[in-house]
């Protein structure tokens, strides 16, 4: 598992996405890392995936868990799960765009695990107003 983390932070870092799916360089930065991170899931006969954020890891693992089944867990962070939950159109999570594909992940998910309470109440009050 270590292996395979380390192997997914090294294709995000070094030629992963930068930007949206609405620029070029984004969306062949997210094919790119999508090509590469389904190669080593073949060869290692991964069978679930562990994201360390929605975006763009957990995208990734999205469109696996669509085309090939894998499933995948995503730890979320505070920011993201205020983003969610609040629908709000400003700060980090000012992107409706950003925001549409946590919502996607969010809600494909095999498992989500908060990293704060902060984080926690957030999808607690996402799930009651149906914003999952």
């Amino acid at each position: 598992m270590i292996g395979l983390t380390t192997s997914i932070w090294c294709v995000f870092r070094r030629r992963g996405p930068i930007g949206g799916l609405t620029t070029w360089r984004g969306l062949s930065g997210y094919v790119r890392a999508f090509r590469t991170v389904r190669r080593m899931v073949k060869e290692r006969g991964i069978e679930h995936i562990h994201c360390g954020r929605l975006v763009p890891e957990g995208w990734i693992a999205l469109l696996l868990n669509k085309l090939d089944g894998i499933l995948f867990s995503c730890y979320v962070h505070g920011e993201d799960a205020n983003a969610v939950s609040s629908g709000a159109a400003d700060g980090v999570m000012s992107s409706r765009q950003l925001r549409w594909m946590t919502r996607m992940v969010m809600r494909s998910v095999s498992s989500i695990i908060a990293n704060s309470r902060n984080g926690s109440a957030s999808i607690a009050i996402a799930k009651t107003f149906n914003r999952l």
